[in-house]
């Protein structure tokens, strides 16, 4: 028997022999272990916190994924965040953000645009402006792997995040 990590789990069933296929990692120092070897396995898991936001509140660019954080009376920053499973119209957030925080639903481009655009202006002018104000305003959620998140964008509390 060997433990190892599951790395990523296919969203597919397949119903005629009722299996999943999945990416899993294992120490192999002797290399007993071949590659596509099919196994059965039991995976342990324990529910987790983690903070996640509505998958459209994130905006994904070739320079990485963002969100934009509301700093308060029309103001916002956009924040690059790293990104971890998503799920149900939500995506869990490892980096970035922090319970409380508040992130912007709709119209992310709009701002993100504006504040590139205003950030270049500032270094062509040699003074700084903020990015124009916008709607559509949440806070992070809170979710607990097994449990739906709460359907409103309302302050963080414990639902639910997608399994891993």
């Amino acid at each position: 028997s060997w433990e190892g990590r599951l790395n990523f789990l296919y969203p597919t069933l397949d119903p005629k022999n009722r299996t999943v296929t999945a990416r899993l990692s294992f120490p192999n120092p002797g290399g007993m272990l071949r590659p596509g070897t099919y196994s059965d396995a039991t995976v342990l898991a324990s529910p987790e916190e983690t903070l996640a936001v509505p998958s459209s509140a994130v905006l994904r660019t070739t320079q990485g994924d963002y969100v934009m954080l509301g700093e308060g009376q029309g103001h916002f920053l956009p924040v690059q965040v790293a990104l971890g499973p998503e799920a149900d119209g939500w995506v869990a957030i490892d980096k970035g953000l922090k319970t409380g925080d508040r992130v912007v639903e709709s119209a992310q481009f709009l701002l993100y645009s504006e504040s590139r655009f205003q950030s270049v202006k500032a270094r062509m002018l040699g003074g700084t402006t903020s990015a124009a104000p916008g709607t559509g305003i949440s806070q992070p959620q809170n979710m607990t792997q097994g449990r739906k998140p709460p359907a409103s964008a309302a302050p963080a509390g414990n639902a639910g995040a997608p399994p891993t």
